[in-house]
């Protein structure tokens, strides 16, 4: 029952002030039609018991305002809400000013109900017409006073004479309980209102910042493949300047072992010539043997596998120096490792040769639009181990960097060389690894009189 009867007063708007006034107005016109059929039952009776000498409100006008409040409703439902909205507050209103006119402008139940079209006027509508109503109520009253006192109309005044009886209490206590339940209705409705629009808020806050942490994600994806791209081709551009030192290294074993062999065949096969024969093949072994790990380390460089294994760090760097040697030649650069001992850890040695080739190719480039004369054109290498840490450093004499990019240097594409030289994602790339893949730090210290040093700190692991 209770599910039906809230159904038939919910509203059929969907814009939320229009349906929360449209619910109130449905309340508010279902109380009035139950009182008004109260009120039409009371009548009937009391006409009947006192017969020519009741004096209350007529039957047929109860009669026609509960059909025609009726009538409001079922507008209302019809989809009218705003219209039905009006009539109901100028029907309250009209009734009202029947009631001034019949008993006085005096009554207490008259001006109850001016109150209450002012309440109900400013929910049902909204504050501009509650205003508009209030002026509207004033003036009326001022006109039927002054008819009143003039003496052209002439209400029924006995109700002055008489004293208040339950009746009339009951009737000003129901008054105040309608303009009480007008205002909670009001206000329950304001504070649903809230409270949506408060969840909505709160989910659409959640839902952004839902949103911000997907975006976050996406774009750390993204950059991180992009780097990945950029760093595959940097190893590509990288082997395209090695290339012209590497294939010189290469020439010159490849020459040997041809020279060897071409001295092999000239040679009779006596006893006296094998020694000399075995002393070429020993030297064409060991060229070959160059060969070989200078194409071994070039192709460490541009591998892109990841394997964790146990590998020496000492010999990691003297691959990286073996690579770079003939670049370092052709600037005048020498370069000197130093080393306490042979240092082994666990992780990723290509990845760690990147490291090395890193730093020293930076070192050597440093010293190309250096005016450091060739014989302090050094770069100087070192390695050490203290306690679990495992410390390197490559330290340049050139020109520095100047203080105010100092901070700036580890930034993808940043770079102070020229573009045929480098395109900014060497040390990013270090960064990058030294503190992903090793867990560890790297520093720079830079003078523009005594050079520069990169301190590259991680600890050293014995397994995974």
């Amino acid at each position: 029952m209770n599910d039906r009867l809230i159904q038939y007063i919910s509203p059929t708007s969907n814009h939320e002030d229009t349906h929360r006034r449209q619910f109130i107005l449905h309340v508010l016109l279902c109380a009035t039609i139950i009182l008004l059929s109260i009120a039409s039952f009371l009548i009937l009776i009391q006409s009947i018991q006192l017969g020519s000498t009741f004096r209350g409100l007529p039957l047929w006008i109860n009669l026609v305002l509960l059909t025609f409040f009726i009538g409001i409703f079922l507008l209302s439902k019809k989809g009218f809400p705003h219209i039905s909205s009006q009539l109901f507050i100028w029907t309250y209103f009209l009734f009202s000013i029947a009631l001034a006119i019949h008993w006085g402008v005096e009554l207490i139940a008259s001006l109850m109900f001016f109150a209450l079209i002012i309440v109900m006027s400013g929910i049902l509508v909204n504050s501009l017409f509650a205003f508009f109503i209030t002026m509207a109520i004033s003036f009326t009253l001022f006109v039927l006073h002054h008819l009143q006192t003039t003496g052209v109309t002439h209400p029924k005044l006995y109700w002055k004479l008489e004293q208040w009886g339950r009746g009339e209490i009951i009737t000003v206590g129901i008054l105040f309980f309608i303009i009480a339940t007008v205002s909670w209705l009001s206000n329950r409705e304001i504070e649903k209102s809230l409270k949506r629009a408060r969840n909505s808020e709160t989910a659409l806050k959640e839902e952004r910042d839902m949103l911000e942490i997907r975006v976050d994600e996406r774009t750390r994806e993204l950059q991180k493949t992009q780097m990945e791209k950029i760093a595959q081709l940097s190893r590509f551009a990288e082997f395209g300047r090695l290339s012209s030192g590497l294939f010189h290294d290469l020439v010159n074993p490849l020459t040997a072992v041809s020279l060897n062999i071409e001295k092999m065949k000239s040679h009779t096969t006596g006893q006296g010539e094998m020694t000399e024969i075995e002393e070429d093949l020993i030297r064409a072994k060991k060229a070959t043997a160059h060969m070989q790990a200078l194409i071994q380390a070039v192709r460490k460089q541009m591998s892109q596998q990841t394997v964790q294994e146990l590998f020496s760090i000492n010999e990691e760097i003297k691959e990286a120096i073996q690579v770079l040697h003939y670049r370092a030649r052709k600037n005048n650069v020498s370069i000197e490792f130093q080393s306490q001992h042979d240092i082994q850890t666990f992780g990723d040695s290509i990845k760690f040769s990147q490291v090395a080739s890193n730093l020293l190719s930076n070192a050597i480039d440093a010293y190309v639009e250096s005016q450091t004369p060739s014989p302090g054109r050094k770069v100087r290498i070192t390695l050490k181990q203290k306690n679990s840490d495992v410390i390197l450093e490559v330290n340049d004499r050139a020109h520095g960097i100047p203080a105010d990019i100092i901070d700036t240097i580890f930034e993808p594409f940043f770079t102070t060389k020229q573009f045929h030289n480098g395109i900014g994602l060497g040390l990013s790339i270090t960064k990058n690894i030294i503190e992903k893949d090793f867990g560890g730090t790297i520093t720079v210290q830079s003078n523009e009189q005594t050079g520069t040093n990169f301190t590259v700190t991680f600890h050293k692991r014995d397994t995974l």
